[in-house]
């Protein structure tokens, strides 16, 4: 158990609400699971998220279209290559992530929720879509 992030598409505030409400995956969301810290430390150039949140607590952020088109125009370039080249598993252990330890197969752990991510940023800013991201 512990903390998750999902990132989910959405189109219009009645879409979104049935989204908080609802529970499951679907093909436009990514479950980052505990791989979040790792891919902010990463996305962030070694910047931890600091962020003290109590089990069982729900954080969640919503990006408008327009925002999750600034997010995938940063995110394109940034292939799963170029980001794990970012990957050093002794400054991953040393940030003391959330999830991750800079242990065997974080890197792949991370790399494929990377993957998830960037491609669920990408089609909904395409589809002009905003974003759901929430952690609990």
């Amino acid at each position: 158990m512990g903390l998750r992030m999902t990132v989910t598409m959405w189109s219009d505030f009645e879409e979104l609400k049935v989204l908080l409400e609802a529970e499951g995956e679907s093909e436009e969301m990514a479950e980052l699971e505990k791989s979040w810290a790792a891919l902010h430390f990463l996305l962030t150039d070694g910047q931890p998220d600091r962020t003290d949140l109590p089990m069982g607590f729900l954080r969640a952020e919503v990006c408008d279209s327009e925002e999750t088109r600034r997010i995938a125009e940063a995110l394109e370039p940034l292939t799963v290559e170029a980001l794990m080249a970012r990957y050093d598993p002794i400054a991953i252990a040393a940030a003391d992530l959330y999830g991750v330890t800079g242990g065997e197969g974080d890197d792949e752990y991370i790399a494929g929720a990377y993957e998830e991510l960037r491609e669920v940023v990408l089609e909904a800013a395409e589809a002009g879509k905003g974003l759901l991201l929430y952690i609990g």
